[in-house]
């Protein structure tokens, strides 16, 4: 099964016609995980046909309401069709407090020592970028996969149920030789996303991103108003295409764009001057990830 992104809210602190309040879902094995929950992410999801109720875990970066809002909406959903799976939620010092609602199926961890949550077949590291004081940004990097070269297993005695003996144990012995598993396989790097969160450009984006095959970097103003993104710690359209650039990163998909750029195709383009493989997120937009 393969990885799909569904963009559920791609606007900047304001909601416009058009774009809601910054998430997004990754959706894989058949459970849902939000990055960030912006007011209205529930009904986006209903919109957008992500299965609300099969959410399993919640990242938040920051305390910024337009990025945790829509959780309280979510969570009181849930309770009233009787949750009892635990919805883990994790973010900043401080969530506990302003997450106030309180039900048995809620888990809330606060980042200060977690290296990494890991899933099945993948795991998400937080990291610290520059906005507010505790501002985080996550690496989903899946899981390495083993493609076996079937012509050299089978002409080595290779069969069946040995074939998952010899991924558990590295090593199986067939006759009077021993085969092991570098021999009849080779491994295929497993896909890493890169979500920035709220933030400057900063060294720490660009060394989580190294060699990501995509990263959702946030460009809420044009470089025409460069001061303003300063001021407010943001970024512009072309300092996300820097990072991206400097990361050597696959694709880069530009979200958390302020309400007063209508025409998505002007920040875009700005971007593509420094990275050509960019694109602007819309709400709804859909991206399978393969290999």
């Amino acid at each position: 099964m393969l990885p799909e992104i569904v963009f559920l809210g791609t606007s900047a602190g304001i909601p416009t016609a058009d774009r809601g309040l910054p998430s997004f879902s990754l959706i894989y094995k058949g459970k849902v995980y939000l990055f960030d929950v912006g007011e209205g992410t529930q009904r986006q999801m209903m919109r957008f046909n992500v299965r609300y109720f099969k959410t399993e875990s919640v990242f938040i970066t920051h305390l910024h309401t337009d990025h945790f809002l829509g959780l309280l909406g979510l969570v009181e959903t849930l309770h009233l069709l009787d949750r009892r799976s635990v919805l883990n939620v994790y973010g900043p010092p401080g969530l506990k407090d302003l997450v106030f609602v309180r039900h048995d199926f809620l888990n809330i961890t606060e980042f200060d020592r977690v290296r990494k949550v890991r899933f099945d077949g993948f795991y998400v590291k937080p990291f610290r970028v520059k906005h507010i004081p505790n501002s985080y940004g996550y690496v989903i990097q899946f899981d390495d996969r083993i493609k076996f070269d079937g012509y050299r297993a089978r002409s080595l005695g290779i069969r069946g149920r040995m074939f998952r003996e010899l991924i558990e144990k590295g090593k199986i012995r067939v006759g009077r030789r021993t085969v092991y598993l570098e021999d009849v396989s080779s491994v295929k790097k497993g896909l890493k996303i890169v979500y920035s969160g709220d933030t400057r450009p900063c060294a720490s984006v660009v060394n989580a991103a190294k060699g990501a095959d995509l990263l959702i970097h946030e460009a809420s103003f044009l470089e025409s108003e460069s001061d303003l993104a300063k001021e407010r710690r943001h970024s512009t359209a072309l300092e996300a295409a820097e990072v991206a650039k400097k990361a050597g990163v696959r694709k880069l998909i530009l979200t958390h764009i302020s309400q007063r750029y209508k025409d998505l195709n002007i920040v875009e383009k700005e971007a593509k001057k420094v990275f050509r493989n960019t694109h602007c997120a819309y709400d709804g937009m859909r991206i399978t990830l393969r290999p």
